[in-house]
């Protein structure tokens, strides 16, 4: 069997998109933002570019669950890791966007990131923190993702303790069953069997009531497609 663990432990450390100086024209001539600017004529251009790099260097997954997103993450989310909710002067900073899942993007919302809190830091993009240790979440940037995360069972995500790795699937809600359907599809799997009796053998062992429901609704998937 493929080790998942192997196969989705890359970084997007020291990688950030060279914008094109046009669509980098366009995001510097508009003084005044606004969170809500996201998304308009003028920066639709550097979204794209942004989207389409990181989409790539995280080999078309999802920078937090690590499930797969759409070829050049056409219709993703690019993801603020601190929201332009509370820091809209960040909102075109680099290494505070990603591209994740519609499920990971959903989950964490406009929830603080920042370990000393979203009003420590100054409004201006070079506040914009870079450090490690000033995320309570994983941070795709900076931090290596198998020291916070691995693949039990050959296809179940666990976060590991002591880590960023608890915090993140928590309030990422990384307990999904779609998760542990992706990972049986990156697999590739020839008989599907072979899932159906890994998740068998998990589910009686499992303790965590929201894991063994998620656990139970990707075997009961399986069950209908074998």
């Amino acid at each position: 069997m493929v080790d998942l663990n192997k196969v989705l432990d890359y970084s997007l450390i020291g990688q950030t998109p060279a914008i094109t100086a046009d669509a980098q024209e366009k995001i510097d001539a508009h003084i005044i933002v606004d969170h809500n600017d996201w998304g308009k004529s003028f920066s639709t251009d550097f979204i794209k570019e942004v989207r389409v790099f990181y989409t790539r260097k995280q080999a078309r997954r999802c920078a937090f669950c690590r499930s797969t997103i759409n070829y050049d993450g056409y219709a993703e989310n690019v993801e603020h890791l601190t929201a332009r909710k509370h820091k809209p002067n960040w909102m075109f900073v680099l290494h505070n966007l990603t591209v994740c899942c519609t499920g990971c993007n959903s989950s964490k919302g406009t929830k603080n990131m920042l370990r000393n809190g979203i009003n420590t830091y100054g409004h201006i993009p070079a506040n914009c923190p870079t450090g490690e240790f000033e995320y309570l979440c994983f941070n795709p940037h900076v931090d290596k993702w198998r020291d916070h995360f691995e693949i039990e069972d050959g296809f179940i995500l666990k976060a590991r303790g002591n880590t960023k790795g608890p915090f993140t699937y928590k309030t990422l809600n990384m307990k999904r069953y779609n998760i542990i359907l992706d990972y049986i599809d990156q697999l590739q799997f020839r008989l599907k069997n072979d899932s159906y009796k890994i998740l068998n053998k998990r589910i009686r062992k499992e303790k965590n009531p929201d894991i063994l429901t998620a656990l139970k609704a990707a075997l009961d998937t399986i069950e209908q497609t074998i």
